[in-house]
């Protein structure tokens, strides 16, 4: 088992743990369940009260919950739900709990572990992570006869993506994509880190998208949607006819490591690469769970307990069940998660962490700068309005939430 010589001690004494996870109702529930259940089987003096919470509830639950003095003692959740509540002071500090067990910072994939660090101290853990790699329809390239040699997304580049789906996307007389689509790929953080571009300035007082890298990175996205058009435009392209799943689109572009098992169903060979490399590189965009601890648990050692061995133990059950992330903690993501399988290319993912970034760490992304970032984005796929002027209006709209939250905090 991985970690076994890192185990967490035992807990003292009868103790209750209150214990919420997203997916009420679903998949991610069930495997909590079982695992919270190997927990208790463990160490049987310690009750842990599971809850599972649909998604889309689970942070209005816990806000109610703080303004009712009657918390749980940890959550897992979307890393949306510590942006959201990051400036709350709610959140348990485990940086000392941490440095006195066995476990380094270097057991974690680096960008994860750091998105839970608020002015260098630990409030939180990573549950899993995932980058989003393109997902690829090899038949469907093949039988167009784009030839993709061994090793091909090491180095192509943005000239080659855009050529290749030449070769593959056909239009209707009404001018959409059919029989086949391109590349269904609506992230534009990619582009935006990758042409050396940012969100927001360093200090995070003002939006940095008008710089020329950013206005750069926005002028390609815009140019592959409704210029080169091999990119799936919304309301036109994409359709329900048309979709990854179906088989029909050459590239899916949030291929998620959760998204696999539906890639085995699909009627094609479909594999996981790298994104092209941009002029300044490629940052792939991380998106992560995790483990919120609340300041005023009464069983602060039970319960840090308890996260310690749900990224070990606990994470080892959820993968031997099917998982939903790339583990956080590289032991479990090394020995049981690359084990399965293993026709997709998951080492992929793991290079990916390397040259990664989430989205802004700010209080203010969910949802106030993202409605913005989407708004933009949107307008810039859609051809609504031009780079330069998609890109002024969204940092317009940015620097005036910022300027609402620094009053706000009495900056």
């Amino acid at each position: 088992q991985p970690g076994q010589a890192e185990q967490p001690r035992q807990p003292r004494g009868p103790v209750k743990i209150v214990f919420w996870c997203y997916g009420g109702g679903g998949t991610a529930e069930q495997l909590f369940r079982t695992a919270v259940e190997e927990y208790r089987q463990k160490f049987p003096e310690v009750t842990v009260e599971f809850t599972g919470i649909p998604s889309g509830d689970i942070q209005q639950k816990v806000l109610v919950s703080w303004t009712s003095d009657v918390i749980p003692d940890i959550v897992m959740d979307s890393w949306r739900g510590f942006l959201r509540f990051m400036d709350s002071g709610l959140f348990l500090d485990i940086t000392n709990e941490f440095a006195r067990r066995k476990y380094k910072p270097s057991d974690f994939y680096e960008t994860a572990l750091k998105a839970y660090q608020i002015e260098g101290k630990q409030f939180g853990m990573p549950q899993g992570w995932g980058t989003s790699l393109y997902a690829m329809n090899l038949d469907l390239f093949e039988s167009s006869g784009v030839r993709l040699a061994p090793d091909f997304d090491e180095t192509w580049t943005q000239d080659d993506l855009v050529q290749m789906l030449k070769l593959v996307v056909k239009y209707d007389a009404d001018g959409r994509m059919s029989p086949y689509g391109g590349a269904d790929d609506s992230i534009f953080f990619y582009w935006l880190y990758s042409y050396g571009g940012d969100f927001l300035t360093p200090d995070q007082s003002r939006a940095a998208v008008t710089t020329p890298e950013a206005l750069a990175a926005a002028e390609w996205y815009a140019k592959v949607h409704t210029g080169d058009r091999v990119f799936m435009r919304d309301n036109i392209d994409k359709r329900p006819e048309l979709n990854f799943n179906s088989g029909n689109v050459a590239i899916h572009g949030n291929g998620i490591p959760n998204s696999i098992v539906q890639y085995a169903q699909i009627p094609a060979r479909v594999n996981v690469f790298l994104r092209p490399r941009a002029p300044r590189g490629r940052i792939h965009r991380m998106y992560i769970d995790g483990y919120l601890l609340f300041r005023d648990t009464r069983v602060r050692e039970a319960t840090v307990d308890f996260l310690f061995w749900m990224l070990d133990e606990g994470a080892v059950s959820l993968e031997k069940q099917g998982g939903i992330n790339i583990p956080s903690y590289k032991k479990v993501a090394e020995q049981v998660w690359l084990s399965t399988m293993t026709q997709f290319n998951k080492r992929k993912w793991l290079a990916a962490a390397e040259q990664s970034r989430t989205d802004p760490a700010h209080a203010k992304w969910i949802p106030d700068l993202s409605d913005i970032y989407s708004k933009y984005t949107r307008q810039l796929r859609t051809g609504e309005a031009g780079p330069r002027e998609a890109m002024a209006n969204m940092a317009s709209d940015i620097n005036a939430v910022l300027a609402e939250y620094q009053r706000s905090k009495g900056r």
